[in-house]
């Protein structure tokens, strides 16, 4: 693309005439301190094979484009409607103190965009540079461009659309800065995933002691006696009845492990459902692998158990019963007595 780095107001948006509409409408930004009062611009409209129909100058009055910002000017051009393509070029620029600004060909620079097409990249470089951030700052000789996407002559210090410094810009918002920040972050999360599938295992392994009922289903289903050693990830409940009520399972463990604990089951759940085994599923999904019709199936799909932001107080409805306290007890209003339906805790 061509520029010329001199002129004081830049292209930022525009809609082509129509033949219901056949005028130009231009967004243009003030790169100076003064205000704009008048425009005069070049339309050169092609057709489908790039020969030229017209060439049209149109001088826009009556502006009152202020330093700094953007303003909107529009043309009414005879052969746009028609035209294929269309070239726009600002020819002259009337500042409010008198002064004019003349477009001479010398000044004209070639170079090319640099617009950051991958969306994760660009998220990443935003969060770094800021919202208006377009693409990696890149030294293209006798222009340099800028982390915001302004094309800048070589010796300009500053960026002439954000303002932003150009040593600044190519220390700390290049592509492998982006880069490091993006495999920081994907280590981190391969990490915390193996610790979470850690806990999880160690978890159900927790050593308890604990008395066989009966069988039901294909497995044993026991009664908890006492905790010889507490599990990881364990903690200390916050409702003084929670040993001995059956309202809420999990209070015994920190809420990264619930959390660590649900992801286990779910993937319980898809080891039957694919008929692969979870952790190696999992593992591959992690890599991005899609080497197997299981990983196939969750691949783009297994996000992790997102945490919610509320770990307690977030109930809005219990149900309580009433009953004997015990067997031939007081009446009683409370919730189920864990592993005993007929008796009531009164919580």
């Amino acid at each position: 693309m061509r520029i010329d780095l001199t002129c004081p107001v830049e292209l930022w948006n525009y809609a082509l005439p129509t033949e219901k509409y056949p005028v130009c409408r231009l967004q243009l930004f003030n790169l100076t301190e003064q205000t704009v009062v008048s425009v005069q611009a070049v339309f050169s409209c092609f057709d489908g094979e790039g020969n030229l129909i017209s060439r049209q100058v149109e001088r826009v009055q009556g502006l009152a484009g202020e330093g700094r910002n953007a303003f909107e000017v529009a043309a009414v051009v005879q052969d746009g409607a028609r035209a294929a393509g269309m070239d726009l070029s600002i020819e002259k620029v009337w500042f409010g103190d008198g002064t004019v600004w003349r477009h001479t060909a010398d000044h004209v620079s070639e170079y090319a965009p640099n617009t950051l097409r991958d969306p994760s990249r660009l998220s990443v470089l935003r969060t770094l540079a800021g919202d208006d951030a377009m693409g990696y700052p890149s030294d293209q000789g006798a222009v340099w461009m800028c982390v915001c996407g302004r094309p800048n002559a070589a010796r300009e210090e500053y960026c002439r659309r954000c303002g932003r410094d150009k040593h600044e810009v190519f220390t700390r918002f290049n592509e492998a800065t982006v880069e490091a920040v993006i495999f920081k972050h994907e280590k981190e999360m391969e990490e915390r995933a193996r610790q979470e599938r850690a806990l999880a295992k160690r978890i159900a392994e927790e050593e308890e002691a604990a008395r066989l009922k009966k069988k039901r289903r294909g497995h044993w289903e026991g009664e908890k006696l006492e905790t010889l050693e507490p599990g990881p990830g364990g903690c200390e409940p916050i409702c003084p009845h929670a040993s001995d009520c059956g309202g809420c399972a999990y209070q015994g463990l920190a809420y990264e492990a619930q959390i660590a604990l649900k992801e286990q089951q779910v993937l319980d759940v898809l080891q039957k459902a694919l008929n692969a085994d979870a952790e190696r599923v999992h593992e591959r999904v992690q890599r991005g692998s899609t080497d197997d019709g299981s990983a196939d199936i969750l691949s783009g799909i297994w996000e992790g158990i997102h945490a919610s932001p509320a770990e307690t107080d977030y109930r809005n409805k219990m149900e309580f019963t009433f009953g004997d306290a015990y067997k031939g007890g007081p009446l009683a209003l409370g919730l189920h007595k864990r592993g005993a339906f007929h008796d009531i805790v009164t919580a």
